[in-house]
């Protein structure tokens, strides 16, 4: 696995969808979770395996969380995100506090996609 990915809403589906049809990995690259029914309806529409957060984020080098800001400290903290590159749509939360409660050697960094991206013409 390759890339890791929690956060399968309206946002984090687009996206995933821009990174397969650009190539970046391949299906069977992904592992996704979504702490609703979102993962498993990514999984159906992209063919990507969906698992919990443990083994999405357990193997890959990259991870993307597109959580709501009020989730994502409680889960950069639960989970080990040490070593990782955590890629973020969090606002609100500055890089160095999801540094800090994400682990030894996390990195963390925001991306800002707009709404046109549901439809692959975000900037």
């Amino acid at each position: 696995m390759k890339l890791g990915v929690i956060g399968c809403g309206n946002m984090g589906s687009a996206l995933l969808h821009g990174v397969l049809k650009a190539g970046v990995v391949t299906p069977d690259e992904v592992r996704v979770a979504d702490a609703g029914p979102a993962a498993a309806a990514a999984a159906k529409r992209f063919g990507v395996a969906s698992a919990d957060n443990a083994t999405v984020v357990s193997a890959p080098e990259v991870v993307q969380i597109w959580v709501k800001p009020g989730d994502a400290v409680a889960l950069l903290e639960r989970e080990n995100f040490s070593g990782k590159l955590v890629v973020s749509i969090v606002a609100g939360l500055t890089l160095a506090r999801m540094e800090t409660v994400a682990g030894p050697g996390a990195r963390v960094i925001r991306v800002m996609p707009n709404t046109p991206a549901q439809i692959g013409r975000g900037a």
